[in-house]
């Protein structure tokens, strides 16, 4: 197996996993999503049934206002189960990348970096940056047409590296979490599904 069939191979595996993770969050969160939905029904009952004590003082309109609240307070609810699964699952995915073995870690820098130095279009070469802990892990440091790649020390680079030009007009980041970030439109439908059954 070659250096970049491996490195392919463990950024699938990091994006699988915040998938995975998503699933099983998922699952987790379904019968708290039918329960905010069953409170709301319950809610609007409620109303429904003080409604019938007012013995008719309450009119239709209200009535439909009120059940309205419930409904959207319910759909309020599920919202925010929503926002905060994803953020549990890109938590969970930095944190399992985080702890990657060191020249596992070297491996997947590496194929970032080669990924951007591939794709820069520029004839003029890229400053590239990385966190200051990965300063020693990246080679090839030159382009196709020999000229070097100044490296920069940025703390603000988490898991990978940010390609840009000289005048910062041009900036390109390839990092692990930019990656994941990328897999939450993935992890969407799984969730709405959960959250928002057919109907609902």
């Amino acid at each position: 197996m070659n250096n970049n069939h491996a490195n392919d191979v463990l950024l699938k595996a990091l994006e699988e996993d915040a998938r995975a993770e998503a699933i099983r969050l998922v699952k987790a969160a379904e019968d708290e999503a039918a329960a905010a939905m069953r409170q709301a029904a319950s809610e609007a009952g409620s109303l429904e049934a003080a409604r019938m004590e007012e013995t008719g003082k309450t009119g239709a309109r209200e009535r439909g206002a009120r059940r309205a609240a419930a409904h959207l307070r319910a759909r309020a609810l599920a919202l925010e189960a929503r926002r905060e699964m994803v953020e549990a699952v890109l938590a969970e995915a930095l944190k399992r990348a985080e702890a990657l073995p060191r020249p596992e870690y070297a491996r997947i820098l590496n194929a970032l970096f080669k990924e951007l130095r591939d794709e820069w279009t520029s004839e003029d070469a890229p400053v590239a940056r990385l966190h200051p802990d990965d300063m020693g892990l990246v080679a090839g440091m030159k382009m196709g047409t020999g000229a070097d790649i100044e490296l920069v020390p940025d703390p603000e680079v988490r898991l990978g590296v940010v390609f840009h030009s000289k005048d910062g007009r041009v900036r390109y980041e390839n990092t692990i979490p930019s990656r994941i970030r990328k897999a939450r439109e993935g992890l969407m439908p799984f969730i709405d599904k959960a959250l928002f059954p057919e109907g609902t």
